[in-house]
């Protein structure tokens, strides 16, 4: 893990404590590999440009859902993440909080109309990007 906040271990736990302030960024980049070899060094604030920019790009091809448009998007982009690709299936259940928060909006959802809207633009987003 690298980090410019300070980490220190704890009974086998990477432990840290440190402010932010209104603002600020503190980039948490966590890598796998060999370890013999050194993971491939990145810019954290780029890698989430990029992150942003490819599923703006991928969600702007939903077409507006007046009122929802927003919540819609998002909410594709949480089924989309719990996709897995090569089968199409769903993941039975979000593996982390954040995700979890994300979904709320679609999983909780009493409104059929809005529900329907979410499936039937996911849909159509899924066959466009088998399409490709």
């Amino acid at each position: 893990m690298r980090t410019p906040a300070s980490l220190y271990g704890e009974d086998l736990k990477t432990v840290g404590e440190f402010t932010v302030e209104a603002g600020q960024s503190i980039p948490f980049v966590l890598s796998y590999g060999s370890s013999f070899q050194s993971p491939r060094l990145i810019d954290p604030f780029r890698a989430l440009e990029q992150t942003e920019a490819f599923w703006r790009q991928w969600s702007d091809r939903c077409p507006g859902v007046w009122p929802w448009t927003e919540e819609v998007k998002r909410s594709l982009i949480t089924l989309k993440a719990l996709t897995y690709a090569p089968t199409g299936g769903m993941s039975p259940r979000p593996i982390t909080s954040s995700v979890m928060s994300n979904c709320a909006a679609w999983v909780n959802c009493s409104d059929s109309i809005l529900h329907r809207k979410v499936m039937r633009s996911f849909s159509s987003l899924l066959s466009l990007t088998q399409s490709q």
